[in-house]
């Protein structure tokens, strides 16, 4: 019946009837705990507060005696007298207070008439009292004795209130036993129901632990031995599912496993010998292709030395083609810098030329000058002469004064035959630098030609130098691949041989299962199926060179 529902709804439902359970038993213990409570909340509000009124009862009464016997003692002393008097008078209100204090706190009718008896006791006492004192302040007393002996005729009030608190104190003291009694009792009432909701609430939990222990272990005992057959080989047994919760799931799935097992296992028969054959094939076409990839590597070898030979001349081609590209790159500086020059040299003839022009107008104002002044020296010794000899300092000075012109009109034109020589040479000195200028500005465009020409060259020669790289490097990864290859198809001869070797001892374990005939039968038909094993081998081994290359 439990097997209808799954294993989560019957351990929730176990569990929440255990969870009642121990609710009702912990609602039984609070019960109990409450009335334990009030019943002690009872007997310290009530109980105690009588027992301390009794015994504050008590007291005071005996209080109320002494301060008598203290009055009567010292009756000789006024003043001791009064304080006495006034003690007791104090004790008597603080006991009326206490009695009217009872009364109101006692719990039953027979409680509340003793504290009204004690009331009435402690008026009769204290009226009797009072005659006495006031007959004491009278002077009728001369000794103690004789103020006890006229007291004594209101010692019955005094020993009824005794007796009274004695009787106060003695209820007191039962209403205290039996509130012990009562919370004794309510504790053991709190404890029994407790233990017997515990002890239910154990025998259902064992009960449902039992049953559901039990209707989870017997399918898993099953699905256990089923497995234990499985692992041993046997998958030939039928497994017989009933219910609807997890363990029947568990059963079924073990059942669908049984049987995707036995069909699989068949199947495996069948195609084991394919696999064996398939293996076979595969060992020999890989040792062709191991002696066809082995001479490829070795023609790839050849080429790669070969390729690097040519490699190796057209890196030092390209390394002198890069020198001769320096130098024409320097020599096209330096013919560009001569150039410069050059020009600079022309500009330079230019300006001296010029200068040259303005030394010649300066030499015609100097002709000028000196002509002026040789006029200027005749008239003077024109009127030299004419002053006679005052005159004659004069003239000698002016004869001066014509010699130096005249040697300046000399040194003038003497100037200006140097400077017409020179200006022809200079002219001369500008024609051929100008003409040497012209040759360097040739040259340098001849160099600057010749620079660009080394340079394509130098770049044609770098482009073959990378080109042959790169084709090395080509034939290199070729010859890698290739060895990767030959390593490959080793790797793969020996992959064949273990292939038939595992594929010998598959077959040999498989054997080992025993199936049904229906899965003999579907692993039958499965194996005539194509596969990838009956593709033949030389064409996979062809596939695996050609994609490394």
């Amino acid at each position: 019946m439990l097997q209808r529902f799954s294993i989560g709804a019957r351990l929730a439902l176990a569990f929440a009837l255990i969870v009642l359970l121990l609710l009702a038993a912990v609602g039984v213990g609070i019960r109990g705990l409450s009335q334990v409570k009030t019943t002690a909340v009872e007997t310290l509000e009530v109980d105690t507060a009588i027992a301390l009124n009794a015994s504050r009862v008590q007291r005071l009464a005996l209080q109320l005696r002494r301060y008598e016997k203290d009055a009567f003692i010292n009756l000789r002393d006024a003043e001791k007298v009064a304080e006495y008097h006034d003690k007791w008078r104090g004790a008597r209100e603080h006991l009326a207070g206490t009695l009217e204090a009872g009364i109101d706190l006692a719990p039953t009718p027979e409680l509340g008439e003793l504290y009204r008896k004690a009331e009435e006791a402690l008026d009769k006492y204290a009226a009797g009292f009072d005659d006495t004192y006031r007959r004491l302040l009278s002077g009728d007393f001369a000794t103690t004795i004789a103020a006890n002996r006229a007291f004594s005729a209101h010692k019955a009030a005094v020993y009824d209130l005794k007796d009274t608190a004695n009787a106060i104190g003695e209820r007191a003291e039962a209403q205290m036993v039996d509130a012990e009694t009562s919370i004794v009792d309510r504790h053991r009432s709190a404890l029994t129901g407790l233990l017997v909701f515990a002890g239910l609430a154990l025998a259902m939990a064992v009960a449902l632990s039992l049953s559901i222990t039990r209707s989870i272990v017997r399918p898993l005992s099953q699905a256990l031995a089923v497995t234990e057959r499985v692992a041993k080989g046997d998958l030939s047994e039928t497994i017989e599912v009933e219910g609807r919760d997890e363990t029947a799931r568990l059963l079924g799935a073990l059942r669908q496993m049984t049987d995707s097992l036995g069909s699989l296992v068949a199947s495996i028969r069948q195609t084991g010998a394919a696999v064996h054959r398939s293996a076979e094939e595969i060992a020999r076409g890989g040792q062709d292709l191991a002696a066809r990839t082995e001479q490829q590597a070795s023609a790839l070898q050849q080429s790669a030395a070969s390729m690097e030979e040519i490699t190796s001349s057209v890196s030092q081609n390209a390394q002198s083609t890069r020198e001769a590209d320096g130098l024409a790159e320097s020599a096209t500086t330096q013919a560009r810098d001569s150039r410069d020059s050059v020009t600079r040299s022309v500009s330079l003839i230019q300006a001296v030329v010029a200068d040259a022009g303005r030394m010649d107008t300066i030499i015609a104002t100097i002709d000028t000058i000196a002509f002026q002044t040789n006029i200027l020296a005749l008239n003077a010794s024109v009127e030299a002469a004419r002053a006679g000899e005052k005159g004659r300092g004069f003239a000698v000075v002016a004869t001066e004064v014509r010699a130096l012109a005249s040697r300046s009109a000399d040194a003038a034109s003497e100037i200006r035959q140097l400077l017409e020589g020179t200006r022809r040479q200079l002219g001369e000195c500008a024609r051929q630098v100008e003409q040497s200028g012209v040759s360097m500005t040739e040259t340098t465009h001849s160099i600057e030609r010749l620079g660009e020409e080394v340079m394509r060259i130098g770049a044609a020669t770098r482009e073959q130098s990378d080109g042959l790289a790169q084709i090395g490097t080509a034939v290199a990864e070729l010859d890698s691949t290739t060895q990767q290859n030959a390593g490959l198809v080793q790797a793969t001869n020996a992959s064949a041989a273990t292939l038939e070797t595992q594929a010998a001892e598959l077959a040999e374990r498989v054997a080992r299962f025993r199936v049904a005939a229906q899965h003999e039968a579907h692993g039958e038909q499965k194996a005539s199926t194509p596969t990838h094993a009956d593709t033949p081998p030389t064409n996979a081994h062809h596939t695996r060179r050609a994609t490394p290359a």
